[in-house]
C-alpha cells in the first residue's frame, strides 16, 4: 500500500521538503495528525493560542489580543480551505 501524501499547507504551496512530521514536530502536535486533513487546522489552532499568549506579553490586554488573533486566525482558515481545493 503506498503511502498516503503529505497534506500540510507548505508542503502543498511548494516547499515539498517540510514534511507533516516535521510540522507536528515544530507545533507539538500529536504525530497521527501527520497525512491527515486535520492538521492544517491544528496548526491554525495552534498558532492561534500562542499568538494570543505573545501578543498579551507583548502588552495588549487579552480582549484585544483575541480579537487580534480571532481576525488572523479567520483569515489562515480561509487559506487552509482554499488551499484543500489543490
Amino acid at each position: 500500500m503506498a503511502e498516503k501524501p503529505n497534506v500540510n499547507m507548505m508542503y502543498k504551496l511548494g516547499d515539498t521538503s517540510t514534511t507533516d512530521e516535521e510540522i507536528c514536530e515544530m507545533y507539538s502536535l500529536p504525530i497521527t495528525l501527520a497525512r491527515n486533513p486535520k492538521l492544517n487546522y491544528a496548526v491554525v489552532d495552534a498558532v492561534y493560542k500562542d499568538n494570543i499568549a505573545d501578543l498579551i506579553r507583548g502588552g495588549y490586554t487579552r480582549k484585544t489580543a483575541t480579537e487580534i488573533a480571532d481576525r488572523n486566525r479567520v483569515a489562515a482558515l480561509k487559506q487552509v480551505k482554499q488551499v484543500e481545493k489543490m
